[in-house]
């Protein structure tokens, strides 16, 4: 029963760790979401943008999408823009 305790309570220590992980994720997650969403973005364009924001590109993507809404580019024209601009 003591050997239960004693695991049960080592668990509980080593537990906090990993949210405090999950929790700047999901902040970073939240965070892009809401500049998706501030920017009216939609559909792949939000996914794009979402998927960049969170590997550390955000910015760089938002400014190609809107040299391709300049270029007025759709479709497959526009992913490939965007993708080479933010590369």
């Amino acid at each position: 029963m003591k050997q239960l305790i004693a695991g049960l309570f080592a668990a509980a220590l080593c537990a906090p760790s990993a949210f405090a992980q999950q929790t700047e994720q999901q902040k970073r997650m939240s965070d892009c979401s809401k500049q998706a969403s501030a920017k009216g973005l939609k559909g792949d364009e939000y996914k794009q943008f979402h998927s960049a924001c969170l590997k550390g590109g955000g910015d760089k993507t938002a400014a190609c999408n809107a040299q391709a809404d300049e270029k007025k580019l759709h479709g497959a024209a526009r992913d490939s823009f965007v993708k080479k601009c933010a590369a």
